[in-house]
């Protein structure tokens, strides 16, 4: 059998016209996978404890960076937002997920802390998980 697959990879003779066609091929369906791919930027950072609403602020308007100190009986976590996005900081956790996980910048996007029952959540205008052709 490997012997019958070189004896085909073998005989191929490739022209530079396939050899083009090939590459331009490659270049489309990396051209579209970086559109589809690429996040949108967030329009609302949503943080909710336990599952119910915390704070949401609104990256558009935001001026400045604001640190959040959360303590309460789960554990303690600092979330630092700016107009791009969200990070968590620091986690008084065991595993530290979240921390490790750095900021997250595209809506869609979000960073989850079991233990503490935290949740940092950025939206977009239309917050959709892929886009239709």
């Amino acid at each position: 059998m490997d012997l019958a697959l070189r004896d085909i990879f073998n005989r191929i003779k490739l022209l530079p016209a396939d050899i083009f066609v090939m590459l331009a091929v490659v270049l489309v369906a990396v051209i579209i996978f970086s559109f589809a791919a690429g996040g949108q930027s967030p329009d609302v950072c949503v943080i909710e404890i336990n599952g119910e609403e915390f704070a949401r602020y609104d990256l558009i308007t935001l001026a400045d960076e604001k640190v959040l100190e959360i303590d309460n009986e789960y554990g303690r976590n600092t979330v630092v937002i700016d107009k791009h996005g969200a990070a968590v900081t620091y986690s008084d956790c065991a595993d530290k997920i979240e921390v490790k996980a750095g900021k997250i910048t595209s809506s869609g996007q979000s960073l989850i802390c079991l233990p503490h029952r935290l949740t940092v959540r950025l939206e977009g205008a239309d917050n959709v998980d892929g886009t239709a052709w």
